[in-house]
């Protein structure tokens, strides 16, 4: 009884004092570093998957093109899955576009497959080294992808 008492309050003291001394140490010892740009910049493919998102559509879209990224080594795949309202023809005017000619392509299905399927078959359509998934509902900070390719 005493012996599991005393093997508790070592593990408690541990959690509460000796594990963050021994990530304050460790810290010290490897700081971190920022991470180094890439040695050249990477094409990126934003994948898209899109359902019933009209509402949304172009606020996103306009967020992936104003990324501070080299507009030529950013691609935006959109894939309307099976939607029943207007998201396929605002994405279709929006690719039109003068801004978003030859950056955001559209891809369609008539039945509903799935995000994990749109994805895949985006995949499949990329061009890009590094793939930028996204929901429509959230725009991107202008940084997004430039953080990305840095991360790596």
């Amino acid at each position: 009884m005493i012996a599991g008492t005393i093997a508790a309050l070592i593990l408690l003291a541990y959690t509460y004092v000796g594990y963050p001394a021994a990530i304050g140490v460790l810290a010290r010892m490897r700081p971190v570093r920022p991470p180094l740009p890439p040695p050249r910049e990477r094409r990126i493919s934003a994948l898209l998957p899109v359902w019933n998102g009209g509402a949304h559509l172009r606020e996103k879209l306009d967020s992936l093109l104003a990324q501070d990224w080299p507009p030529e080594l950013l691609e935006v795949l959109v894939y309307c899955d099976g939607c029943s309202d207007d998201t396929e023809a605002v994405a279709r005017a929006y690719a039109a576009e003068p801004r978003a000619a030859g950056r955001v392509r559209v891809f369609s299905s008539r039945e509903r497959r799935g995000k994990p399927a749109a994805l895949n078959a985006l995949r499949e359509l990329a061009t890009g080294q590094l793939l930028l998934l996204g929901d429509v509902r959230q725009p991107l900070s202008p940084n997004a992808a430039r953080a990305l390719a840095h991360a790596l």
